[in-house]
């Protein structure tokens, strides 16, 4: 996870990293689930909080956080990669 971050934390441009857990169907046990991401915050937030600090966030609250920096955000004109995860 350390090593996924750092190499992460490069791609942006401030010091708030929003990472996604899980996609449509392959988190079916919620329960489960939730168990595993609050066991792995409580770990990461005991050993490694002098360099990230994890919690539960949405989409909004972290373009809120954002709105703390002093950045010019980029803006895309270009197309997309339309997203798709079967054949047809």
């Amino acid at each position: 996870m350390l090593n996924h971050l750092n190499d992460r934390s490069q791609h942006y441009l401030t010091d708030d990293i929003f990472v996604l857990f899980g996609c449509d169907f392959t988190y079916m046990n919620a329960h489960h689930n939730f168990n595993f991401m609050d066991n792995m915050i409580n770990y990461m937030n005991k050993h490694h909080s002098d360099k990230y600090i994890f919690k539960y966030s949405t989409p909004s609250e972290y373009v809120n956080a954002l709105q703390k920096y002093d950045v010019k955000w980029p803006t895309k004109y270009d197309d997309l990669m339309p997203y798709g995860s079967a054949p047809d």
